[in-house]
């Protein structure tokens, strides 16, 4: 069933409704803050053992249990991010006067820092920028391991705080051309791809022999471990064949054709932890969806990257593409400023820390071909761009994007604020402690069977969205402007909503978030509060299965309009994986 219009056209909100969900049971009231008063309820599927750490119980529906999404992040959560009284300024510069372009020097001050030695944990220093305006042309690449970009500040007084300023000129219209960033951490090779070696030649693939591996596993037998030692950085590879795409209804799409085989491959870049047996290996990460031998035979194999840049990060400045008033209408409606304000790229143990990011067309934060990556602290505000398809994703986690964590980040103005882009290479990326104001859209997984994302205390505030749905675990059926590509089907599966929030949008109406169930999957949605959305059959539900685009079964829901303990899902699970 799909709805064209909004339910706030077709039904006036009224008090004393009840709010439908699985498990739980609340009386309707006229505003997201009347919650229930804080207690320690905890939910049916994840709760504390006698040891004090978190049980987790199979969802009867889907046979399923909530993941745990705690190798997220820096160095998978295992160790702080390195601060200044660590790693020391190396190397600093001033900003010099009437200078129209510091990209060059920036640069060289980056390489300066790169050719020094490492210290005992890797790292080899910082380039310090003090207070001041350097404008940039081009890119400030970030691509030597152990190299910082420290700033003296984020606010927008150069005397005080660095602000680094993008006059690059890009495409125009919808091209993402030219100079995409100001700041680029890791390396710049688009064509390195999971499934060649970065010589160009074919992999060795090792079979997995395991019947079925489920979701959230870590040990699984291979046909041999032979030439495999702990430590090895592998590739899974869940081939996208045409019984995986039956199994899943075609990807989700109906009016449009079904997903293509091998267009959608499920992949995991992870570690090797231990070898328990001569055919059975244990990895560093959990994988986040079933690898079924009878729908798809999976394999692993052998991973180099020699070029990829390790423990770098960028902290303590702004990045600015300019002030409105520098640009005509015209250039800024057909976006000829630079695409977005950092990408991270081809990088692992990495992070964006207290910057303030604005006036990007694409994102404040992208993340790409990256594992264990931190943002934390990080504002992507007032985007300036048509607000159209490809535009304002101000925290991108896009292709083959995985153990990410954004945390206690902002966005505003946002088509999609928080978003998995990378479709079935995306995954165990976490949103925690985080805020989107006025959006757009909606946040969520975009496309294509991104799995293992968590939403851990997001909050969509007074949404300008003509929709009812603002956060979202869901079947986007045929969405995709691109008529040649797959359609976009099931954006997100195997996800989960831990304690968030779907405030009252900007004009007074309640808003929803949808979570449905994808076939051979589930989403879940644990300790939602918001006012609701009268679905079509005229019960208010503050989590539903329908959305504007299509109904499907409505995935797991539990204690709506309650405080759910723990607090945050993510920072228990850590914690009991680091416990002794």
């Amino acid at each position: 069933m799909t709805r064209s219009v909004s339910r706030r056209n077709l039904f006036k909100i009224g008090g004393g409704v009840a709010v439908a969900g699985v498990g739980a049971s609340v009386a309707f009231t006229a505003h997201a803050q009347d919650v229930e008063p804080a207690q320690a309820l905890h939910s049916s599927l994840v709760y504390p053992g006698a040891d004090g750490k978190l049980n987790y119980a199979l969802e009867e529906q889907s046979d399923r249990k909530i993941p745990n999404f705690s190798w997220a992040g820096y160095r998978n959560g295992e160790a702080p991010i390195p601060t200044a009284e660590t790693v020391p300024a190396a190397v600093e510069l001033e900003p010099i006067p009437g200078e129209t372009d510091a990209t060059v020097r920036i640069n060289a001050a980056l390489a300066e820092v790169a050719a020094k030695p490492k210290d005992a944990n890797g790292f080899k220093g910082a380039l310090l920028l003090h207070p001041g305006l350097y404008p940039v042309a081009e890119t400030i690449e970030l691509k030597y391991s152990g190299v910082i970009l420290r700033g003296s500040g984020r606010t927008g007084d150069p005397a005080v705080s660095t602000i680094i300023r993008s006059t690059a000129k890009a495409g125009t219209e919808n091209e993402l051309t030219g100079v995409e960033c100001p700041i680029k951490i890791g390396s710049d090779d688009m064509g390195v791809k999971w499934e060649t070696m970065p010589d160009g030649t074919a992999p060795v693939p090792i079979p997995i022999t395991s019947e079925l591996v489920t979701a959230g596993s870590r040990r699984f037998a291979i046909e041999s471990t032979a030439g495999l030692a702990v430590g090895d950085n592998i590739i899974i590879w869940h081939p996208c064949t045409s019984d995986w795409i039956d199994a899943i209804d075609g990807g989700g799409v109906t009016a449009r054709p079904p997903w293509e085989p091998d267009k959608h491959p499920i992949m995991y870049n992870r570690f090797i932890k231990a070898i328990p047996t001569e055919n059975e290996i244990l990895i560093d990460a959990p994988v986040f969806n079933d690898l079924n031998f009878d729908l798809s035979k999976s394999y692993v194999y052998k991973w180099s990257n020699p070029n990829e840049v390790v423990n770098a990060g960028v902290e303590n400045l702004r990045v600015d593409m300019g002030l409105l008033a520098e640009e005509t209408k015209e250039e800024q409606e057909n976006e000829k400023h630079a695409d977005s304000c950092i990408v991270v790229s081809r990088s692992r143990d990495t992070w964006v820390r207290n910057v303030s990011t604005l006036h990007f067309k694409r994102s404040g934060v992208m993340v790409r071909r990256s594992h264990r990556v931190t943002v934390d602290d990080v504002w992507a505000r007032d985007p300036r761009s048509r607000p159209v398809g490809g535009m304002r994703y101000n925290f991108c986690a896009g292709y083959m994007a995985q153990q990410v964590l954004f945390t206690n980040v902002w966005a505003s103005q946002a088509r999609h604020a928080f978003v998995a882009g990378g479709g079935a290479s995306t995954s165990g990326v976490v949103w925690l402690d985080s805020r989107s104001n006025n959006g757009l859209k909606e946040s969520g997984g975009h496309a294509h069977w991104s799995q293992g994302l968590l939403f851990d205390n997001v909050r969509e505030e007074t949404s300008e969205s003509d929709r009812d749905e603002v956060l979202n675990l869901h079947n986007r059926e045929d969405g995709g402007a691109d008529e040649s590509a797959d359609a976009h089907g099931w954006s997100s599966v195997y996800s989960v909503l831990w304690n968030c929030t779907v405030g009252d949008g900007k004009d007074g109406f309640g808003r929803q978030a949808c979570v449905q169930q994808p076939p051979t999957s589930q989403n879940f949605a644990i300790g939602t509060k918001g006012t609701g959305v009268k679905d079509t059959d005229g019960v208010v539900r503050v989590v539903s299965g329908e959305s504007w685009i299509v109904t499907e079964p409505i995935g797991f829901v539990e204690h709506t309009n309650k405080n759910v303990e723990p607090a945050s899902l993510y920072r228990k699970q850590l914690a009991d994986r680091l416990a002794p």
